[in-house]
């Protein structure tokens, strides 16, 4: 009875973590859900169709994502997206927890606590973008290879699969296609010189050729997409250019400064792991977690590969360093009572803190009370049942993590109330394209737009002069011109705005205080003012607070 009721708490909370960190609209969606819009009505595309810029070599290399995320949303609208992300990332912890207890079948605390970590790590990268899925397809292969690591000759099934994979990901998410290849390398290392290196110890025992040969369904299913070679080296295309990592955070490498958040994280990890990893690991375990722990230092997108594929080895190592010191030091009240004071401690600490920071809706605040007040009477019944039996060894353990697990849970309750009161879409972003729409009364509009307000505009049919797919801005992939490399010189004020305009003839302006023609336009006579997000009563205080910048629309309209 008490094993169901810690594995009870133990799925609420992650469940918990899902519904609380995944239940937003990710602002990449918009110029997905467009394109998937187009995908349906006029097929895929070769040109670029929804900017102001004519004849840009395209390839739309999320088209198959794209297409499934637009028919989810002609079902279910915004509700039946955010069900999709919920239940994307609910099978993803599921399957990540099944790789944990496949590496580590004997200690379920281990596997537990370390999916509660990594669930709360993960679910910042499960919103509508292809990487939820590509991520799944990198989760389902390393699955299956620990799987079946202790066969010389794997099932031929196991190609067929590869093939599947690989076909799904080429159409999904082009860019991340080579990473399917990439992730063989260290099982078909291991397979080479595993039984070779005596101080690694040798668990993947396919035969060389039969890991190699991994790569001929993924290399013959690489080409079952609409723009052939293309797509299959579309990543060696579109990155590494300085403009944007410079402007886009999750190109950035790992810093202290501005990724100080999961630069911390990936750091404790790391020390966690030279610290308990005094025995001998596998070598493809080793090459796993060093790789992905490499890129993921050189940018913040790749910290989601590296708790794919780095983070599971933990569970052996915790278990293993977990064991012997149990055979040594037994669980004991007296060794436990200082961390379950230690605990109580920064939970109440970290709930004072949030109540006093943020303010809880007022319509909200009773049910809150109510559910704060059950989970500290819960907590109190845990702390009470761990003194009783703190005689008994095992009951220690199992009464606190079941205290831990709660007590987590008490810090989510106001955090919940808090990130489900903001609005799915930018109030001052829809008010904008509202009043541009009400304008033009049908008219056709050429906008001006920066780089993250692209996408919300375009999904309302406005062509625009930028948006958030960055590498399609660049001569590289358009073959025709850096309009990256202009936006990024008039946002720095290296490029005179009004030489700028000569090149363009934008009919409505939708700018905002992350670039400079917020305050130019304001005294420039040929443009007239329509809107401005500091004005207007329609944002009530509390979301004019809450916005990262300032909106202002202008209109062309020469004297």
């Amino acid at each position: 009875m008490k094993s169901k009721i810690s594995f009870a708490l133990f799925i609420f909370l992650i469940a918990s973590m899902l519904l609380l960190i995944t239940s937003r609209f990710n602002n990449d969606g918009w110029f997905l859900l467009n394109s998937g819009r187009y995908v349906e009505n006029f097929g895929i595309p070769h040109t670029e169709p929804f900017t102001i810029h004519e004849g840009f070599h395209f390839v739309m290399q999320q088209w198959l994502f794209a297409l499934g995320l637009w028919k989810i949303y002609e079902i279910g609208q915004m509700q039946g997206v955010l069900l999709f992300t919920w239940a994307m990332g609910a099978v993803f912890i599921f399957v990540f927890y099944k790789l944990l207890q496949l590496v580590d079948s004997h200690d379920a605390a281990v596997s537990r606590i370390l999916t509660v970590g990594a669930a709360a790590l993960m679910s910042v990268y499960f919103t509508q973008r292809p990487q939820i899925i590509s991520g799944f397809i990198f989760l389902i292969e390393i699955y299956v290879l620990e799987y079946l690591k202790d066969k010389e000759r794997p099932p031929w099934a196991i190609y067929g699969l590869f093939f599947i994979l690989s076909a799904l990901l080429i159409n999904l998410h082009a860019a991340m296609w080579p990473m399917l290849s990439i992730f063989v390398l260290p099982y078909l290392a291991e397979s080479i010189f595993g039984a070779r290196i005596p101080w690694f110890p040798h668990i993947f025992l396919w035969k060389w050729k039969y890991t190699a040969l991994l790569w001929v369904p993924i290399l013959i299913a690489g080409f079952l997409n609409p723009y052939g070679i293309e797509s299959m080296t579309y990543a060696f295309h579109s990155y590494g250019y300085e403009e944007i990592n410079a402007l886009i955070t999750e190109m950035r490498p790992l810093s202290l400064g501005s990724n100080s958040y999961s630069s911390i994280i990936l750091s404790i990890i790391l020390i966690l792991t030279v610290i308990y990893a005094r025995n001998p690991l596998p070598l493809h375990w080793i090459l796993l977690f060093a790789g992905t722990a490499f890129m993921a230092f050189l940018a913040v997108r790749s910290v989601f590969l590296f708790l794919i594929a780095g983070l599971f080895p933990l569970a052996f190592i915790l278990h293993r360093s977990s064991f012997k010191k149990a055979e040594s030091k037994a669980t004991t009240w007296k060794r436990t009572w200082p961390m379950v004071i230690l605990m109580s401690l920064a939970a109440t600490v970290g709930l004072l803190f949030i109540l006093e920071k943020y303010t809880i809706p007022p319509d909200k605040l009773g049910l809150l009370i109510t559910i704060i007040c059950f989970l500290l009477l819960l907590s109190l019944f845990y702390a009470y049942i761990l003194w009783k039996e703190r005689t008994r060894q095992n009951e220690i353990r199992a009464n606190a993590r079941n205290l831990f697990f709660t007590l987590v849970l008490l810090l989510m309750a106001p955090l919940f109330y808090l990130y489900h009161d903001t609005p799915l879409v930018n109030p001052a972003l829809k008010k904008s394209i509202e009043v541009i729409q009400e304008d033009a009364a049908d008219r056709p509009i050429s906008l001006w737009t920066g780089y993250n307000e692209g996408p919300y505009a375009e999904f309302h049919g406005f062509p625009c002069y930028i948006d958030a797919r960055a590498e399609v801005f660049l001569p590289k992939l358009n073959h025709k011109k850096d309009v990256f490399k202009e936006y990024v010189s008039l946002k720095d004020g290296l490029l005179d705005y009004h030489d700028f305009m000569k090149r363009y003839h934008f009919t409505h302006l939708l700018t905002t205080t992350n670039d400079p023609l917020y305050t130019y336009l304001k005294n420039d006579k040929d443009y007239v003012l329509l809107w401005d997000s500091d004005t207007d009563d329609s944002i009530s205080e509390k979301e004019r607070k809450n916005l990262k910048e300032k909106y202002r629309v202008y209109k062309y309209q020469p004297e």
